[in-house]
């Protein structure tokens, strides 16, 4: 059997032009009816800079791309960009026309908006969902005599619940000495309720603020605000405590548990207000004993090998100090026909090991795609278990999805792999001052193997005491978290081959799943037929004539009485429109 099987992978490997021959039409021709019915469109937004005084002018450039494009390429001919406070209120904003993929524009911030942190929000039409919109911190300031800089250690202490505690700030300069005898207001929020507020002072950098830590808090929020008298600026934390109800979610590796079969699972784990969190925790039996043991490998996700006996209930129980003693239990293998996982990639081949319940023989077919295309498949033979090699010089760089079908096309097992980019850049920044007092920076760009690159790049300089959030790099976001359904911390680094992060990215991708993707209604979707996705927090309907006819490209507008912001939208060919809200409860 095993040579067979070495067989049926050289197979693959030398005849990978038959692989999309092989694969059943059923599959293959349901991936561009999908593509048409949900059309996935996503923005970039560039701006001059992250700093800005109030009554200035925010220049930005906005690039818009497809699921396969790599230069801009578009759907929507317009482009959204709204200015928000960090509690989403709607500050300004405006459409802009896109031509060949990209917008350039300007926002005009009011000379009294006060300092604080604010988020550009950049959408298309064809972006339903607040998920699928790109976020871009920035600051305001205003330059006022006596600024300080507020820091909070505590930011990562976990606070007893029930109980009074003593929050310490520090506070400095610019010129980075501690502040003295400042005076500043505090708020305390449960969501989105103040729950304790008062003044305080700063003496000799140092301020203190007393907190009752609420009994509960469950999965809201809880945020210190703190702002000087003028309320020019504001600072917010939020902070742990020992009430906080974390959220954690697993997925094996494809998706599917069999029993007795070695297998890796991974999980996603958040605090309130979706923050993704580091744990330690226990993995235990139904008898309470210790099975294994497990951590997060990167803030928010965690992985772990296991193999489930049959008729065992597993836990997952917390060890470290935020979310304590808090449980989840493990999902039990089902009715699962298969089980995939893909133990090991290197430089030629990604390898799939596919494992059945059984040792009858059944056909599958196994598929590669990257977006809505198909990239690479083939069909074969399988009893018990198989390997296969995938060649890596069929597919192309991003994320890929390695699925297993049954003869009839229904998906037994999924998941999600990484290629990364064969070419990246290197930047060498050098500085000197002048003898007019001035600083000239040099900026050089090399390509992958060391010669001179000219690629479009923007140069920010600031004072490292304004603290700048910070945003969403174009190379991560382009390839990882604009597909990803939960984002990564540090995409760009986690995409960067020369960085040697494939195997943690690979462990990474087996509990995410891709955005606007469900084999399920690929496969039910029947030519010509077009659905309007779900608005999560938005309005949506169909426009028709007085006999009920649907009517094509008609324009629909609203406006919101709390902001009298005018929002519009276009029916399609259903007549049907849809409206995103922005309205978020807390975008920090």
């Amino acid at each position: 059997m095993k040579k067979w099987f070495s067989l049926i992978a050289a197979v693959l490997l030398f005849f990978p032009g038959r692989a999309q021959e092989l694969l059943p039409d059923k599959i293959a021709a349901k991936l561009p009816v999908y593509s048409q019915a949900f059309p996935f469109e996503k923005v970039y937004l560039q701006t001059d800079r992250e700093l800005y005084l109030a009554g200035e002018t925010i220049w930005f450039n906005a690039r818009q791309f497809t699921r396969k494009s790599t230069p801009p390429a578009q759907l929507s001919t317009e482009i959204t960009v709204n200015l928000y406070h960090a509690d989403g209120t709607f500050i300004s904003g405006d459409k802009f026309l896109s031509e060949g993929g990209e917008a350039a524009g300007d926002l005009q911030l009011s000379a009294d908006l006060p300092a604080g942190r604010y988020y550009l929000a950049a959408f298309t039409p064809l972006q339903q969902k607040v998920e699928e919109i790109f976020i871009k911190p920035i600051v305001v300031e205003q330059f006022y005599a006596g600024d300080i800089d507020l820091t909070f250690p505590g930011a990562e202490e976990v606070f007893p619940a029930g109980q009074d505690v003593l929050l310490t700030l520090k506070a400095s300069g610019p010129d980075g000495k501690p502040a003295g005898k400042h005076r500043l207001n505090f708020t305390v929020l449960l969501g989105d309720k103040p729950i304790a507020g008062g003044k305080i002072r700063t003496e000799n950098g140092t301020a203190h603020i007393p907190v009752k830590i609420p009994e509960k808090t469950g999965r809201e929020t809880l945020a210190l605000q703190v702002t000087p008298p003028g309320n020019h600026w504001t600072k917010k934390w939020l902070l742990k405590t020992s009430a906080d109800q974390l959220r954690l979610e697993f997925r094996p590796e494809g998706g599917t548990l069999l029993a007795h079969i070695p297998q890796k699972i991974g999980y996603a784990v958040t605090a309130p207000g979706k923050r993704p969190v580091d744990i330690q925790a226990d993995i235990i039996d139904s008898y309470g004993n210790l099975v294994a043991k497990t951590n997060t490998f990167t803030p928010g996700f965690g992985l772990f090998p296991f193999r489930t006996d049959p008729g065992k209930s597993y836990r997952l129980i917390i060890t470290s100090e935020y979310g304590k003693e808090q449980g989840f239990s493990l999902p039990q293998p089902g009715a699962a026909r298969l089980a995939l996982s893909v133990p090991q990639t290197d430089s030629d081949f990604i390898y799939a090991d596919l494992f059945l319940p059984d040792s009858i023989s059944q056909q599958l077919v196994l598929a590669v795609t990257s977006g809505f295309s198909f990239e690479w498949g083939a069909t074969l033979e399988v009893a018990a278990s198989a390997r296969i090699k995938i060649p890596k010089r069929e597919l192309p760089t991003g994320i890929l999805q390695l699925t297993v079908f049954d003869p009839a096309g229904k998906p037994l097992a999924s998941r999600l792999l990484f290629r990364p980019p064969t070419q990246t850049l290197s930047f060498a920044i050098t500085s000197e001052v002048q003898d007019n007092e001035k600083v000239q920076i040099t900026v050089a760009a090399t390509s992958e193997n060391g010669k001179p690159a000219t690629p479009k790049a923007t140069l920010s300089v600031i004072d490292p005491f304004w603290q700048l959030p910070a945003g969403e790099e174009l190379p991560g976001y382009l390839l990882l978290n604009s597909e990803l359904e939960r984002p990564v911390p540090n995409a760009s680094g986690l995409t960067d081959p020369k960085a040697g992060l494939e195997t943690a990215l690979d462990y990474l991708l087996i509990a995410s799943r891709l955005k606007n993707f469900s084999w399920g209604k690929v496969l039910e979707l029947q030519p010509g037929q077009t659905e309007t996705a779900a608005v999560e927090t938005g309005i949506s309907g169909r426009v028709t004539d007085n006999k009920g006819k649907a009517v094509a490209n008609a324009k629909i507008s609203i406006l919101n009485s709390r902001n009298m912001q005018m929002y519009n939208a276009s029916a399609d060919a259903q007549g049907r429109f849809a409206f995103p809200s922005l309205e978020a409860a807390d975008l920090s």
